[in-house]
């Protein structure tokens, strides 16, 4: 089988215990597996990973949807299992992919031309402009209504009791 017939993806946070017979029963549920390599847990967790490989790409993407931050491999508490696409071997240290073009060429910008300061002129406001936003002249009115506060009133004279 060729390698670019070949879907690999990956599948981390497994629990410790986690066997190869029990992969295969949870990842055959979305197609064949071709191949299943298990790695024991290097993490302080103590989890596992492993990397599956499917014959087609439908098979690899329906278990990532279907599995991914979704499914308990067990029923203890542990959290659920993460599913993704393989990242090429490039991206996981390896030796790096073969350049296929060369590196762009810094680009040099040209020294952008002396900036001459004029003077802004603001014209006043014009006379209709000042009637229509002016502001409503404040008129002052005064509290007490009568003579000043301090003046001498005569008493008013007492005519009897109001007739009625």
């Amino acid at each position: 089988m060729a390698n670019d017939e070949r879907y690999k993806i990956f599948c981390g946070s497994l629990p410790s215990d986690c066997t190869q017979e029990d992969l295969m029963t949870v990842f055959s549920t979305y197609g064949t597996p071709t191949d299943i390599h298990l790695m024991a847990g290097k993490s302080t967790s103590g989890q596992c990973c492993a990397f599956i490989v499917y014959e087609s790409r439908e098979a690899a993407e329906s278990a990532i949807q279907s599995l991914d931050g979704v499914y308990n491999m067990r029923e203890d508490g542990t959290g659920p299992v993460r599913v993704s696409w393989a990242r090429p071997q490039h991206d996981r240290g390896g030796a790096p992919p073969p350049r296929t073009h060369l590196p762009a060429a810094p680009q040099v910008l040209a020294p952008a031309p002396p900036m001459h300061h004029q003077p802004v002129l603001v014209a006043p406001p014009s006379h209709r402009y000042q009637q229509q936003y002016a502001p409503a002249p404040v008129v002052i009115q005064p509290r007490h209504v009568g003579p000043p506060i301090g003046a001498l009133v005569a008493p008013a004279a007492h005519a009897g009791p109001p007739t009625g």
